[in-house]
């Protein structure tokens, strides 16, 4: 069964053309903010079109980063695109129809 983080990570990968199969979740999470940073330098626009898409609050974004001046930025936007993947999918969880876990089998 897939878990939460990896419905996260998953769901991350695709938007970031990450590898699939990285080691635990901190070397994942360390090639995530990689990432993030590799797009701050040298892709900007795509960044924000990926940021714009996955529902990333800017002005909780801008606030975060004026909070944490010495934190990385990239670690900042990742965490933040983490939280947000999660409650995604806890919101899908909690308006989740009874029955709609049929199999494809067994729909109509």
């Amino acid at each position: 069964m897939v878990d939460e983080l990896d419905e996260i990570r998953i769901a991350i990968n695709d938007s970031f053309t990450l590898a699939a199969n990285v080691g635990d979740e901190a070397d994942w999470f360390q090639l995530f903010s990689e990432r993030i940073d590799y797009l701050i330098q040298t892709d900007f626009n795509k960044l924000v079109h990926i940021l714009y898409r996955l529902d990333i609050s800017e002005k909780k974004l801008s606030q975060m980063l004026k909070d944490l001046p010495v934190t990385d930025s990239a670690e900042i936007i990742a965490r933040m695109i983490i939280d947000r993947q999660r409650e995604k999918l806890r919101s899908r969880a909690a308006f989740k129809k009874p029955g709609d876990d049929i199999p494809e089998a067994d729909k109509w």
